[in-house]
């Protein structure tokens, strides 16, 4: 059997040239011009503010009239206007030739979808490139549309390099060197970003499809109507809440690894010479510990097995603390995807400060029966 030859990755300027020649078939061909007409006028308008400054300086120092002035400045502002006006329609203007060129895209991949063997609507692989295409369609934002945004950055950073190129050479050698360094540090933090975001694509488009899913699933009127008969919007609404209280929580204080495996490890690295306890001591501290944990656990896990006993939740909590890993409960496996925000953790360590300063206030006395008499 013939093999078939893997296409390679398609540069930026092969991208661009698909593009022109997708907006001829959209008959908007001349959506290249003004992407590029649209990066000249940033262009200029960036150059008229950068020179704005000097030029009252200039004026400021060699102590000319304020009718003078203020007549230069009344220009430059105005010109600033004039450009800023022209650039803003133009870019309106440009908004219904692009929605065009990516409504023929779309219509493409219909048509490609509706006329492709029959074996590729199961290929997973087929599949999982046409809803890559799709997602690249979705709106105004996306790729099909961007890319003439990026043309439009590609020619005003270009004719800002030319211009800039011509200042610098006017500057000082180490003021020059300078400038490079920072310039080439900036290009490498930024190559790198580009490429984690390139690497890690194919995540984006999973946690797309979900967020997709649930926009879809929202719109949809046959599920409005089971939630309203059984009265499911209070439970949603709870839902949604925890979620975006979780996310802010999150963003807050951090996020670590979930099951309060941060307190386990912080117990399990502590060393019981600096604390003055020996080593049995120790032992029996993290053994309270887990039993503290183990009820508690166990009752989460009888929801889904009631035949599960304490020494398999046992064990799950010594190989998680092992493993570094948390036990999920829908796959039955140990996984380090499951976090949680910090807040928890620390919410525990106060709650457990708290029970000590009372127990310590009032004046009682716990012991461990280390040998269990």
């Amino acid at each position: 059997m013939k093999r078939i030859k893997e296409k390679g990755k398609y540069n930026t300027f092969q991208n661009i040239m698909w593009m022109v020649r997708r907006s001829k078939i959209s008959k908007v061909p001349y959506l290249l011009w003004l992407s590029s007409l649209s990066g000249i006028l940033a262009c200029i308008i960036n150059i008229t503010g950068m020179l704005t400054t000097p030029l009252v300086l200039d004026l400021l120092e060699s102590g000319k009239s304020i009718a003078i002035f203020m007549q230069t400045i009344g220009l430059v502002i105005g010109l600033l206007i004039v450009l800023t006006g022209v650039k803003t329609y133009l870019d309106f203007y440009m908004s219904i030739p692009k929605i065009s060129c990516r409504t023929g895209i779309i219509e493409s991949i219909a048509e490609k979808f509706s006329i492709t063997s029959f074996p590729n609507v199961e290929d997973e692989k087929f599949l999982k490139l046409q809803e890559k295409a799709s997602s690249a369609c979705n709106n105004n934002s996306k790729a099909t549309e961007d890319i003439w945004n990026k043309i439009e950055d590609l020619v005003r950073y270009f004719f800002s390099l030319l211009i800039y190129f011509v200042i610098l050479t006017k500057l000082k050698w180490w003021i020059l060197l300078l400038i490079i360094g920072t310039t080439v540090l900036e290009h490498t933090i930024n190559r790198q970003i580009v490429q984690w975001q390139y690497n890690h694509r194919d995540e984006e488009v999973t946690l797309f499809k979900r967020v997709m899913y649930f926009w879809r699933q929202s719109k949809d009127v046959g599920l409005g109507k089971d939630i309203r008969i059984f009265g499911m919007k209070s439970w949603l609404m709870d839902m949604f809440d925890d979620a975006i209280r979780a996310c802010q929580s999150a963003a807050t204080y951090g996020y670590n690894l979930g099951s309060n495996m941060a307190i386990f490890n912080a117990l399990w690295d502590v060393d019981a010479t600096e604390l003055g306890l020996d080593q049995k001591t120790a032992d029996s501290l993290k053994e309270c510990f887990i039993s503290a944990f183990t009820k508690v656990i166990l009752r989460i896990h009888r929801n889904k097995n009631d035949k599960t006993t304490i020494n398999k939740v046992k064990n799950i909590i010594y190989t998680s603390i092992k493993k570094n890993k948390c036990y999920d409960l829908n796959t039955d496996e140990y996984s380090s995807e499951i976090i949680n925000s910090c807040r928890t953790d620390i919410e525990i360590l106060k709650g457990a400060i708290s029970i000590v300063a009372l127990i310590l206030s009032a004046n009682q006395y716990l012991a461990i029966n280390i040998d269990n008499k």
